[in-house]
């Protein structure tokens, strides 16, 4: 699957009230689909107003960072504030140790991470969203549980293989899985597929996941070696 996804429950254009200084507050439990309108409290009076209750919803940052520098954590940052996101899953971290500082992103508390001075993941909730907790980790995965949302922070290494051993698990719905799987197949927008895109593609099928991918849109990892996205 293609690299550096965002995945967002809302409209890039939506923005959130922002609440009181040290308030807890849950996931929005609507998608506004016309910025013009105000929510309701009765979901019966947002009929024809352009909303669409859907339960809670959640923004999603996902990114391959290669390497946790104090200047991309800044980065993230401020493009997490700039576009509302609630939860951030970082994969290659490359940090081995416990040093808080290496993986503190201001304005968000890390709920899991998986130490590897050349793989390593990082999984976070904005400071002010309450009900979050850390579900489980695998050796391809970490799992975070916010409201009735279940999100899965997936890094497969190239030289590793998926196999029934390190494949993402099954998650009660409704469920997110976003990452680096380093896995190819033409279904997410590469030319052929190799043996990972293929197990994985599979596993998707048999447990009922979604794909969601534009194929109109360019690849997000260009790396300078290959020329291409």
């Amino acid at each position: 699957m293609k690299q550096q996804r965002v995945l967002s429950a809302l409209p890039a254009s939506t923005s959130a009230n922002t609440p009181a200084e040290g308030t807890k507050v849950p996931p929005a439990d609507r998608i506004l689909m016309d910025p013009g309108h105000k929510a309701r409290k009765n979901p019966s009076d947002n009929a024809g107003l352009g909303f669409q209750a859907v339960g809670p919803a959640l923004r999603t940052m996902q990114l391959n960072i290669k390497g946790l520098s104090a200047a991309k954590r800044h980065i993230i940052q401020s493009l997490a504030e700039i576009h509302h996101i609630n939860v951030i899953c970082l994969q290659e971290t490359h940090v081995n140790d416990h040093k808080s500082d290496r993986l503190t992103i201001s304005g968000f508390d890390i709920i899991s991470n998986t130490l590897h001075a050349k793989h390593g993941r990082a999984t976070y909730v904005r400071s002010d969203v309450s009900d979050a907790a850390r579900v489980s980790s695998s050796p391809c995965c970490d799992v975070i549980r916010v409201g009735g949302y279940h999100i899965a922070n997936v890094y497969k290494p190239p030289t590793e293989h998926w196999n029934n051993t390190n494949l993402p698990l099954v998650l009660p719905h409704p469920a997110v899985l976003v990452g680096d799987f380093n896995s190819h197949h033409s279904d997410w927008g590469y030319q052929e597929a190799d043996l990972n895109g293929e197990s994985l593609q599979e596993w998707a099928l048999n447990s009922d996941y979604l794909l969601l991918q534009d194929a109109k849109q360019r690849g997000t990892f260009h790396p300078a070696r290959w020329q291409r996205d």
